[in-house]
């Protein structure tokens, strides 16, 4: 995307980690995302692991404190709090990827894609993946799985009261 003499690059590539996200690094330069990659990570990993996503809690981001607080306009991660303080077990499997949906859903809301096709599985006792295909007029966008160490997302044994 170009602005006068200035093409924008994208924004610092964030990447998954075990306690987080870390900014991505190769060849001593940082890593640009030019694609949904931040928007996508920062959707189901950037909240409040304890957000339940309703409008009247005190979890929640800072800014969905509005005046309105209205729930269409909240920010949360609902595929976090669906993870958080859980086993890995097939029905929580299936309700991180119902919650990934509801997080992804505005990509739909705003146009920026037609569909998004997820699948979730469970690689072994510890590892869960979710694969992400974003479309827009019947052609793959974005296409991505995010694994991770199911366990490393409990927040250092807490457990969900």
């Amino acid at each position: 995307m170009e602005r006068g003499n200035a093409v924008f690059e994208g924004d610092l590539l964030l990447d998954l980690t075990n306690d987080g996200a870390e900014i991505c690094v190769k060849d001593n330069l940082f890593v640009c995302d030019r694609e949904f990659n931040n928007a996508i990570l920062l959707s189901l990993f950037g909240g409040n692991s304890e957000d339940d996503g309703t409008v009247d809690n005190n979890k929640g981001w800072w800014g969905n404190y509005t005046k309105e607080n209205v729930f269409e306009r909240k920010m949360t991660s609902r595929f976090q709090y669906a993870s958080y303080g859980r086993a890995l077990t097939s029905s929580s499997a299936k309700d991180a990827v119902q919650a990934a949906k509801l997080d992804l859903a505005w990509l739909i809301d705003n146009g920026i894609a037609d569909n998004i096709e997820f699948a979730g599985s469970i690689e072994n006792n510890k590892t869960f993946s979710l694969s992400i295909t974003i479309q827009k007029n019947s052609n793959d966008i974005y296409k991505n799985t995010y694994a991770f160490n199911w366990e490393a997302i409990q927040w250092h044994g807490k457990t969900r009261q």
